[in-house]
């Protein structure tokens, strides 16, 4: 359910990424070269702005889908996946542990994936056992973006959850 939730935030960046790449073919249907070329160099700034604006939005959605499977983990429910109140009450309620678990696992898969590109590009030449220690070394690192991902959020959801129970009532000790 999370995928399918996952998919339907990504959506609207992935209909919008459709843009710069039809763009790119409006040269090719004028008959003019200088036009095409005149064309050609504004489809070209256009797109790089168009993908500019794609990456705020899945940066944007990077920072919100970790509030989205916060809740979905709290309820167990598709539709608290789109309670956007909620959502936005959890992030801002915690608005500096949640900032610091977004940067650190930005910044932990920022320079995993450098490390894991380096070794790829080292490991890449040896024919067919470099490529299959490339994969397995991909595969290892992803599974470990993941759990620190993982653990990383669910500290900050065992921190706030534990301030607000199910039911929306403050904790009374």
């Amino acid at each position: 359910l999370l995928t399918v939730a996952g998919f339907l935030y990504a959506l609207p960046g992935l209909l919008f990424l459709c843009l710069p790449m039809g763009i790119m073919f409006l040269p090719a249907f004028l008959q003019d070269p200088d036009a095409q070329g005149v064309l050609a160099v504004f489809t070209t700034f256009a797109g790089i702005g168009l993908f500019c604006v794609i990456g705020l939005y899945f940066l944007l959605f990077s920072f919100i889908f970790p509030a989205v499977q916060l809740r979905f983990s709290r309820t167990g429910e598709f539709q608290s996946c789109f309670q956007f109140r909620e959502i936005f009450s959890l992030i801002s309620g915690h608005l500096s542990d949640y900032l610091v678990a977004w940067l650190v696992t930005l910044l932990a898969g920022f320079i995993v994936g450098i490390v894991t590109s380096g070794v790829g590009l080292t490991l890449g030449w040896i024919p067919c056992l470099g490529q299959v220690l490339v994969w397995i070394i991909a595969a290892l690192t992803g599974a470990w973006t993941s759990v620190v991902y993982a653990h990383i959020f669910g500290q900050l959801g065992r921190k706030a959850f534990l301030e607000l129970p199910p039911s929306g009532e403050p904790v009374s000790d």
